[in-house]
């Protein structure tokens, strides 16, 4: 996995919650705690490189930056890159529906 993410994980159980999304059948836990404080570090992340990136644009200027880049479409899209799709836990009916666009579950996975 550090190829793909270049982060060495200490904690393995971690990387396996952040993959389990919420649909995936008998599954102990899911990534949905770990989604929900990963999407407030990706737009703490984000904020920060706009603001240093762009620092005399007004508010109204960098926030559809912000909001595409932090947008699950774009998350999504990182899934793809990544080849998450076969990695993550998921009901199999909700990844056949998603299969080549992404969908939510790949987004709920990069954000955890």
């Amino acid at each position: 996995m550090k190829a793909k993410t270049g982060y060495v994980f200490k904690d393995i159980r971690l990387l396996e919650t952040a993959l389990t999304h919420s649909s995936a059948v008998k599954a102990a836990t899911n990534n949905q705690r770990l989604e929900f404080l990963g999407d407030r570090v990706l737009g703490l992340v984000v904020a920060d490189m706009l603001f240093e990136k762009f620092p005399d644009a007004p508010e109204g200027e960098i926030a559809p930056r912000f909001n595409a880049l932090v947008d699950a479409r774009t998350c999504s899209e990182i899934g793809i890159e990544m080849q998450l799709e076969d990695l993550v836990r998921a009901d199999s009916a909700l990844k056949m529906r998603s299969r080549g666009s992404g969908g939510n579950y790949l987004a709920d996975a990069v954000e955890a």
